[in-house]
């Protein structure tokens, strides 16, 4: 916030311009309070908040005929009463005017000390102020803010302390916190008190439900029954929302049924490679994909399920089985490639955007519960032809782990493209022939 600083020197100059036009300085302060005089003229001295041992922020409030743009708003101070009453200290202007208030931030104050203020307010040739109030500064170093340990995407540890010896009692103790400097001036600010002390003037508070990638600022507070102390504001940043399991990552993008996507394809390196290919119910890549080197050619879903491939969830629906399913075999236990029912529900709440990424055409999808995004690389599948590919569009395949209750020979895949007869969307009522090569995209549910 841009302060002004003026000395008293300045303010005498002011009234020395004044006083050479004939002009008389009008608001002197009412016996009664600080409404001035100058009919609907008048500014109104108002309380100190976020006070430390050497800052202050001072609110007012005025009333004017006149523009806020044509006015000039602020606060003089001093550490003697006597320069105050005699409309002299330090001016400090406020340029964070809303309404019929303002905001003074005082700065560069002495700890420990005493400090006499009013209101003024100069329009149109006068000047009119409020009554004269006070405050104290801390004590320095009262308080102490510590620094943040324990950081994840949504949560944080702070752990402070303050002076015992100076600070006999108090009613609250805890931590406020901001995502700008400015919320501790405006009073947008939350806060996490506790009453638990260790060592006789260490506590320690929990920051949760944080936002990943934002940088917080904080400080510590003790609340007596008379005065708030404040300690530095110190700030911390919280990292992007993954989770490394066995070294891959995930987003989570706020599905009902709590399951979160890998960032990236399973023997891929970064989300923009297609990564290897599998046939369905396949764990080791091959060089070419035809039905007569598919593993399980012919076998229908009864001789599937009596050798251990598939299992069965429900009257009609059969998965693979951990030991058939790449992504468990390749990426460990939290790991599995996803299911007909969630790749239903990726389509019902993302929306899906053909995009380039980092040169690779692919597919954005933005949840429409977060709006975090998950890209998926335009990768075909192989057959007995080779990798597939069009000039014309691009599409993307990813197999699941369910299969397809219509076509024996067939499994559900995630299947987006940018321009075929289907549109973008998921196609997961008919999938793709199980002996297919195509890349694996998996999930998890912890």
């Amino acid at each position: 916030m841009r302060k002004q600083l003026l000395s008293f020197f300045t303010i005498a100059w002011v009234t020395l311009l004044i006083s050479a036009f004939g002009i008389s300085c009008g608001g002197d302060d009412s016996s009664d309070g600080d409404t001035g005089k100058g009919g609907s003229e008048q500014v109104f001295t108002g309380s100190v908040t976020n006070l430390t041992a050497s800052s202050a922020s001072i609110s007012c409030n005025y009333t004017s005929g006149k523009s806020a743009s044509s006015l000039q708003l602020g606060v003089m101070y001093s550490t003697e009463r006597s320069v105050v009453d005699n409309r002299q200290g330090v001016l400090c202007l406020s340029s964070n005017i809303s309404g019929n208030a303002y905001t003074v931030e005082l700065a560069n104050l002495q700890s420990n000390t005493i400090y006499y203020y009013r209101a003024f307010m100069i329009s149109g040739g006068n000047t009119y102020y409020g009554s004269v109030n006070s405050f104290t500064t801390s004590l320095g170093g009262l308080v102490n803010t510590g620094d943040a340990t324990n950081i994840t995407y949504k949560s944080a540890t702070i752990s402070s302390s303050f002076r015992n010896s100076a600070i006999l009692s108090y009613e609250s103790l805890g931590v406020q916190y901001s995502e700008s400097k400015e919320g501790f001036e405006s009073g947008y600010y939350n806060w996490v008190t506790t009453s638990e002390i260790t060592s006789g003037n260490t506590f320690t508070v929990s920051l949760k439900n944080l936002s990943e990638q934002t940088t917080y600022y904080y400080r510590a507070y003790v609340k007596d029954y008379k005065t708030t102390y404040y300690g530095d504001i110190k700030n911390f940043t919280t990292p992007k929302n993954t989770i490394n399991y066995y070294g891959h990552e995930y987003v989570d993008l706020g599905l009902p049924s709590g399951t979160k996507w890998a960032t990236m394809n399973v023997g891929a390196t970064t989300s923009e490679e297609s990564g290897d290919y599998y046939a369905w119910g396949e764990t080791t890549t091959k060089t070419s994909y035809t039905k007569d080197n598919y593993k399980w050619k012919g076998l229908t879903t009864d001789e599937l399920e009596s050798r251990g491939v598939v299992k069965k969830v429900s009257n009609s629906d059969y998965t693979l089985t951990a030991n058939y399913d790449v992504a468990t075999l390749k990426w460990g236990s939290v790991w599995r490639m996803p299911t007909y029912s969630e790749i239903n529900e990726l389509e019902k709440y993302t929306k899906i955007t053909a995009t380039t990424q980092n040169g690779v055409n692919g597919f954005l999808l933005t949840s429409t519960v977060n709006k975090k995004t998950i890209f998926f690389p335009g990768a075909w599948y192989w057959n007995e032809n080779g990798i597939r590919s069009n000039s014309d569009f691009y599409r993307c395949t990813c197999w699941s782990s369910s299969l397809n209750n219509y076509y024996d020979e067939y499994s559900i895949a995630l299947w987006i493209d940018n321009g075929s007869s289907y549109g973008m969307k998921n196609i997961s009522y008919t999938g793709a022939e199980r002996y297919y090569g195509s890349p694996v995209r998996p999930v998890t549910s912890y």
